[in-house]
Order: C-alpha cells, then structure tokens, then sequence
C-alpha cells in the first residue's frame, strides 16, 4: 500500500519537471509507472534466482529494481530539452536575422 503512495508521489515529480520543461506529462508519467512495476518484477526474479531462500531479501532486490527504474526515468525526464526555452531563442535569433 505505501509503496503505491511512493508511486503516486514520484509521478507528480517527473510530472512536474516535465511541466516546467513545456512537455506533455501523460505518457511519460504512464511509461515511468510501467517501467517501475517491470522493474520490479525482474528484481523480484532475480532476487528469487539469487536468495531462494530469503523473501525479504527477494523483496529488497526487487524494490532496488523498482528504485533503478525511478532514477533511469527522472534522469530521462531532466535530459529531455526545454521547450519553452527553445521558443524564445528561436524568436530571438529570427529578430537578430531581420537586421
């Protein structure tokens, strides 16, 4: 259940950096929580391939692998370009151009 909450928490933040940015937050949000439950789940399996034995270590290396997937999204959503930027230098060097 917290585990949802922590989801619902670390979308808004990609949301909100992609908002600043000028990019649409839908899809991106949508792919960040699909990419967190796989990766999970792949944690999950190799944490069962790993510790046969031990649950909680399973349970630690699938969430590692959750944690991997909201680290490799955020760092994506902050490399992607702003947009609102790139619109006032466009504006800018077409006004440079006109002299």
């Amino acid at each position: 259940m917290l585990e949802i909450f922590l989801v619902v928490y670390l979308s808004k933040k990609i949301g909100k950096i992609l908002e600043e940015k000028g990019h649409k937050k839908g899809w991106y949000i949508a792919i960040f929580v699909i990419t967190w439950f796989a990766s999970e789940i792949a944690g999950m399996l190799i944490g069962a391939v790993l510790f046969e034995d031990a649950p909680v270590l399973m349970y630690v290396i699938a969430l590692l692998g959750a944690g991997a997937a909201y680290f490799a999204n955020y760092y994506f959503a902050k490399s992607l370009p702003d947009i609102t930027l790139q619109g006032g230098q466009q504006n800018l060097s077409t006004s440079t151009e006109e002299w």
